[in-house]
């Protein structure tokens, strides 16, 4: 450990290290309102362009004086001097910090080196309701670390190197350890070196550029093999080239329970695979027939005009050898001309293949080799699955063409169809004469190519490509099977009647069939069984899922509803799933709803982990609308933070905690954070501290009724408050929130109103539980009093902490505090009880010791992570406040506890004399 005399010493010190180290990746977990992006900030203050000196282009040139080193320069001109420094550090130019960077990547760049925003990179890694530092630790490495607060880790250095100041450089020192760690287990170097290979793009690109980019990498280069250049249309080109017509096919499904198989058979790569077999791209695409008609005039085709040369469309590329699409495009066959993207998709898939096999060969003990293998294939696999959406990208797309975007969705299997057979479900018919190929009629119904004399193969669309396996999987006697759901390239089959067995069996049959008839490659592959399952709508459902016929124990599998989403608390996502389970094993309602009944009671009853009951949603500061009438809570519980402290700004899109609390109606302070959080901020990147908004001269909205923005405190105020505020049990149990996140019954009940549920009645009809609060008795004689002349509010605490709390704080409990008996007012005990008072002081004395032990073995849990706060803090004990260890929850509720019990006993035992 080094010691420095100021700040601007420990800054130089920390620019030779790098520049001596001479790094390739400079990272943080967050990097602009911390790590490098704080220290920048601290240099700015004097006079210091940080992120220039620790580049690799440190040398600056100052047409006024010629600095003899990056620190110091012979002062010339005092005034000329600061105003080239001013210039270093503000510079937009040196300091790169565009709009983009900022709500997306690091926003920070340091010339030379890679500069990382590690929780922007864990946000497309990893699937968490928050992405805090602790809750990405706890995902990926299975560890806890604990969270301790800027004003602690101050106490902890100013406390000396004899007192707690190694514990501040302990704390950020496995911070930064856990950060290399988390980038080692996700091999996200490793990783992203390899993308950037197989793409042919640099690192930090593979990172904060797009899909097209890459596509567009690999494509350049291969097209550049064969002589050709790459088209790049303007914007106005692209705006005003032909709208895109087709669209997937996604059927709605038969909304109900199942008890029987289901199927779940989907094509293998089928946009791919239609590039391929049709040869479908660029440089094979002819155009429509009026090019045909129009030979050697310039013709709208794309975003681009083109001209079909006279006499192009003779010999191999005569129309009756033609590929013609269903959206009357025409392409030329392979034999004719390969065409790059075709060959680009066939080189991606074969050499995946080809990695995958030398995966399954390499030994296990291989392990950077798998990992380096693994990283390629899945590379390939993503720009495979990309490369359709770079043909159809009409807004932003750098190079994209309706035409081919609706042939691949329209191109399927080849069949022989009479032009009769397609009358009915077309909307246009061209006609080509084969002589002359001149264009004879055009009936507004769908657009088709057909050659008048000779019939030749009619490519149907993507969506027919279902549609015939749809009919072919119906129409079968042997199977007796029904298509209940079809979604682009998936089918769910219903075998009515069948088992397990022999639904795998007629499901490896389908799958067989469906593929013989279509080219290769496209193939329809047999996936699994749900037995049973729930479809509910479009892309939402979930069964149990089992992958091949020796397995025993199902998996759950859900998609698209509260159980995988993350607009809702964990407390909704484990009772579905729960729930759901019991439905799935028993198929016995009494017990889903004995099950439920417990769980209401349990949350009415306040005997529930408040960290099951965390909502965490995103927050985009500067984007929301004036006119609306509120703002998200999350952003509420944002800008309350950010009042006590600038810094605590969220970044952009970051997740926010917060819970949601019985409040006091019409209340005025979150109104007027709405109002501030809205009024002059939409489409900038401002907050309010930035905008300098006086709350005081705001207009207040004074309700009867307490909003919901009036009632969301952040998680840390609940578990503090001991019991001045209390979780909303009704809410939680029975409301939806204006931004469509469901509770817990109106999210059960999309599901079990399917079987015939009523959740709401099973809610109404249960009996409600007491809320016991920790203490019965007030904690000390002036509880109740009057806080000062002509004040209106009662209560511990109110008017020193301006902390609302409930009507159940101005009652005494009448029951007694050993046996629950009924007694006097102003007495904790009741006569029998004062008769035995060695009875009383024994319940009272075993409560509170059992509260003790319980607290004491949750203060070794915390301890043995590291988040004791040692004897030189004042109030000692456990610093820690993380809001993803559950452990922390459960130990400020037993100290609530503890501390109430520990009161009423003294009450008792005074009493008892």
């Amino acid at each position: 450990v080094e010691l420095f005399q100021s700040e601007k010493a420990l800054l130089e010190a920390f620019v030779e290290a790098t520049q001596s180290l001479d790094p390739d990746i400079i990272l943080g977990f967050e990097v602009q309102k911390g790590s490098l992006g704080y220290l920048a900030d601290r240099a700015a203050t004097m006079e210091l362009a940080l992120l220039k000196l620790v580049s690799r282009t440190p040398e600056v040139v100052c047409p006024y004086v010629h600095l003899s080193s990056t620190w110091q320069a012979p002062v010339i001109d005092i005034n000329i001097t600061r105003n080239c420094l001013a210039d270093m550090v503000l510079s937009p130019k040196d300091r790169q910090n565009d709009e983009y960077g900022v709500l997306h990547a690091s926003g920070i760049h340091c010339t030379g080196r890679i500069v990382l925003n590690v929780w922007r990179i864990l946000r497309s890694e990893l699937k968490l309701n928050i992405y805090t530092f602790e809750s990405c630790v706890a995902a990926v490495l299975q560890l806890r670390t604990p969270h301790v607060q800027p004003h602690v880790l101050t106490q902890w250095f100013n406390a000396g190197p004899a007192g707690g100041r190694w514990r501040c450089l302990q704390y950020w020192l496995r911070r930064t350890r856990l950060n290399l760690a988390l980038l080692e287990q996700l091999d996200l170097i490793g990783r992203t070196a390899e993308l950037a290979r197989a793409f042919g793009i640099d690192f930090f690109s593979v990172l904060s550029r797009g899909s097209q980019y890459r596509v567009e990498s690999m494509m350049v280069r291969l097209a550049h093999t064969q002589n050709y250049l790459m088209l790049s249309p303007a914007k106005e080109q692209v705006a005003n080239q032909p709208a895109m017509e087709a669209v997937p096919l996604i059927l709605e499904p038969e909304s109900r329970f199942y008890t029987d198989p289901v199927l779940v058979l989907d094509f293998q790569s089928l946009y791919p695979s239609i590039i391929i077999a049709y040869n479908l791209c660029y440089s094979t695409v002819v155009g429509r027939p009026a090019h045909a008609a129009a030979a050697g005039q310039e013709v709208k085709l794309g975003a681009s005009n083109y001209a079909v040369p006279p006499g192009t469309l003779t010999g191999p590329n005569a129309p009756d050898k033609l590929v013609i699409a269903a959206n009357g495009v025409a392409y030329l066959p392979h034999e004719a001309r390969p065409g790059i993207v075709p060959r680009l998709l066939q080189e991606i898939l074969s050499t995946r293949i080809m990695v995958k096999g030398a995966m399954k060969s390499t030994p296990a003990s291989h392990k950077v080799l798998q990992r380096v293998m693994n990283a390629r294939q899945f590379g390939l696999k993503l720009i495979a699955n990309v490369t359709y959406g770079y043909t159809s990208a009409g807004f932003s797309g750098r190079m994209p063409m309706a035409e081919i975007a609706d042939s691949i969705v329209q191109v399927s299997s080849p069949t022989t169809k009479t032009a009769s057979d397609h009358h009915k479900c077309c909307i246009g018919i061209h006609i080509w004469h084969c002589i002359g190929y001149k264009h004879m009629m055009q009936v507004s119904v769908r657009s088709r190519l057909i050659p008048s004399l000779v019939f030749s193969a009619v490519l149907q669309s993507a969506r027919e490509t279902l549609e015939n396996a749809i009919r072919m999987v119906e129409a079968s006697d042997k199977w007796k099977a029904r298509v209940v759901y079809g979604d682009t390239d998936s089918m769910f089959v219903l075998l009515p009647g069948r088992s397990r067995e022999e639904a795998f069996r007629i499901g490896a049959e389908i799958a067989r069939e469906v593929s013989a008839s279509n080219p290769p490659p496209v193939t329809l592959k047999f996936e699994k069984v749900y037995h049973p399952c729930v479809l509910l709508t479009k892309k939402r459902y979930v069964g149990y899922m089992y992958e091949t016929p020796s397995q025993v124990t199902p998996g759950f599998d859900a998609k698209g509803i509260e159980t995988v989403r993350r607009d809702t608390c964990p407390a909704v996502a484990k009772t579905m799933e729960r729930s759901l389970r019991l439905l799935f094993a028993t198929r016995d309602l009494s017990e889903v709803k004995e099950y439920l009944e417990r769980q209401w009671h349990r949350i009415l009853a306040n005997r529930v982990s408040v960290q099951d009951f965390v909502f965490a949603k995103e927050v985009r500061l500067g984007t929301y609308s004036p006119k609306a009438a509120v703002v998200p809570p999350a952003a509420i519980v944002a800008a309350k933070a950010m009042a006590t402290d600038p810094r605590a700004e969220p970044r952009f899109a970051e997740r926010v905690p917060y819970v949601v609390v019985y409040g006091e109606p019409g209340t005025l302070r979150n109104s007027k954070l709405s109002f501030a959080l809205s009024i002059g901020l939409s489409g900038k990147i401002c907050t309010v501290s930035q905008a300098k908004i006086d709350l005081s001269c705001m207009p207040a909205v004074k309700s009867n009724r307490a909003r919901l923005v009036d009632m969301v405190v952040s998680p840390h105020a609940l578990v503090e408050s001991s019991s001045r505020l209390r979780l909303h049990s009704i809410y939680y149990i029975t409301k939806q929130s204006p931004d469509c996140a469901l509770q817990i019954i109106p999210a059960l009940e999309r599901i079990f109103s399917l079987v015939g549920a009523d959740l709401r009645a099973w809610f109404a009809a249960m009996p409600r539980p007491q809320k016991l609060l920790p203490q019965k008795r007030p904690q000390g004689p002036n509880a109740l009093m009057q806080q000062g002349p002509g004040a209106q509010h009662l209560g511990p605490g109110r008017a020193a902490t301006g902390v609302v709390g409930t009507i159940d704080r101005y009652y005494l409990s009448r029951h007694c505090a050993v046996c629950d008996g009924l007694t006097h007012a102003a007495q904790p005990l009741c006569d029998q009880c004062q008769l035995d008072p060695q009875l009383a002081a024994a319940v009272l004395t075993a409560r509170s010791g059992r509260l003790e032990r319980q607290y004491v073995q949750l203060v070794r849990i915390c301890l043995h992570c590291n988040g004791g706060g040692g004897r030189q803090l004042q109030t000692g004990g456990i610093v820690c406040d993380s809001l993803d260890c559950g452990v922390y929850y459960e130990r400020r509720k037993v100290a609530h506890e503890l501390a109430a019990a520990a009161a009423l006993g003294q009450a008792g035992l005074a009493l008892l004399g």
